[in-house]
């Protein structure tokens, strides 16, 4: 492998992130709360997050908060159900690969999550849950900054979520920087020494 090449592999990283595909993402378990159930609050991780409790699963034996658990007893759930307020997280830009989603209560639980970017909904897909086990839905939602969820079934439209998947957008004027700093030290790493 060329010096060359090596030392452009820090400016590809950077551009892979540009283009929406940073390799670091950053997983959300709900395991640092404690109690049956537990609002989530606000700046948790960096978001906002509306109507949304974290809940002990082994609290509910045989329901999909106890069988939806991935990577503890405790998960997260839509504290209010209905058609207002849905249950949103919200915050500065990022990109939401995904979540594991299991029905609370309903054997058919339809479940719609909606990204949206200033406003302005961008993505929106939905898909059916049940109450045997997680699902990891893979959503690939990028430069959002506020998700909504909304769920429909019988008996109830609870549904439990682990595992929330996401990686930061990095700011514009950050991204440059780090662009020139990197081309900068390519630069200067392929220079060959001069003989004097």
């Amino acid at each position: 492998m060329s010096r060359s090449f090596v030392a452009f592999l820090p400016v590809l990283a950077v551009l892979l992130c540009v283009a929406g595909t940073c390799p670091a993402s950053t997983v959300i378990t709900f395991d640092e709360f404690s109690g049956t159930s537990t609002p989530i609050p606000n700046g948790y991780f960096g978001f906002n997050w509306n109507t949304m409790n974290s809940v002990d699963g082994l609290q509910y034996p045989g329901s999909g908060y106890d069988h939806g658990a991935v990577s503890g007893a405790r998960t997260a759930f839509n504290g209010y159900v209905g058609p207002t307020p849905p249950m949103s997280v919200t915050g500065s830009p990022f990109n939401f690969d995904g979540a594991y989603f299991t029905a609370a209560w309903s054997s058919a639980l339809s479940v719609t999550v909606e990204g949206y970017r200033s406003g302005a909904l961008k993505y929106t897909s939905t898909f059916t849950v049940d109450t045997s086990g997680p699902t990891f839905e893979s959503l690939n939602y990028s430069n959002i900054d506020a998700l909504r969820f909304r769920s429909i079934g019988f008996p109830g439209d609870q549904f439990a979520m682990d595992n929330f998947t996401f990686s930061p957008v990095p700011e514009p004027h950050a991204l440059i920087l780090s662009v020139i700093g990197l081309l900068a030290l390519a630069w200067k790493r392929t220079r060959r020494p001069t003989n004097a």
